[in-house]
């Protein structure tokens, strides 16, 4: 019995043949050119199989009628959900806000209302700037007012000498706060 020694690849279609170093019965079972057809063809079929965003995502949410939806799924360290799909990662909040028809713009926060990190409940949301999360966190106390800092100090901090340890613990600040001010990257609108 003679065996054929080509075959049509399942992906892009193109004649391959046999590897001598195959043995037959791989060779029965091959049905791609190489490993990147193959990894292309398994990319479409789990494509296909894929569960629309909003299904997905709503397996991930506990309800309730009269308070938070709660994101049973990854969090990260500060509590907010982490939601993986077609393999990228997203902040949970923010992809409620989209399915709810409210995209959130890039340099914009998924602000709660509720200040509560894990809800996604889409009346709990709405988009903002880090400047208007920032203001309701001072609102609702959730900011430790003896780590604060008034614009005042945070000039002291930029003009004062020593070392980064040494402003720290005469702000009663952690030394990367010091770093963050006197580089620029925080309270840019002092500079």
């Amino acid at each position: 019995m003679t065996r054929a020694a080509e075959k049509v690849c399942g992906h892009c279609g193109e004649v391959f043949m046999r590897d001598p170093r195959n043995t037959w019965a791989y060779w029965e079972r091959a049905k791609y050119c190489g490993h990147t057809c193959a990894g292309l063809a398994n990319s479409k079929r789990a494509e296909v199989a894929r569960l629309p965003m909003a299904e997905a995502f709503d397996r991930w949410v506990i309800k309730s009628d009269n308070g938070c939806h709660e994101w049973s799924g990854a969090k990260d360290k500060e509590g907010y959900g982490i939601f993986s799909y077609a393999g990228v990662s997203y902040r949970s909040a923010k992809v409620a806000l989209e399915l709810d028809g409210r995209p959130v713009p890039k340099g914009l926060y998924a602000c709660h209302t509720c200040d509560n990190p894990p809800c996604v409940r889409r009346d709990h949301l709405y988009p903002g700037t880090p400047t208007q999360n920032m203001a309701d966190a001072m609102a609702r106390g959730r900011l430790n007012p003896r780590t604060k800092l008034t614009p005042d100090q945070v000039i002291e901090i930029r003009c004062a000498t020593g070392t980064h340890h040494e402003i720290a613990a005469a702000f009663g600040v952690s030394r990367a706060s010091v770093s963050l001010i006197r580089e620029g990257k925080t309270w840019r609108g002092l500079l």
